[in-house]
């Protein structure tokens, strides 16, 4: 189901910028491109995209 996905994705990605950047944006400390990179993992990997070997 095309929609209950798109929300499932928008929904980890915006508790995952609540929890970093207002709930523990110290803790533990993450650096922005850690925090898009793991973020853009997950997407890719929960939309079976296919990564550049």
């Amino acid at each position: 189901d095309p929609l209950l996905a798109s929300r499932a994705l928008s929904s980890m990605v915006s508790r995952l910028a609540f929890t970093h950047f207002v709930i523990a944006p110290d803790d533990p400390p993450v650096t922005m491109d850690e925090l898009t990179y793991t973020a853009t993992r997950l997407w890719v990997n929960a939309l079976r995209m296919p990564t550049k070997a």
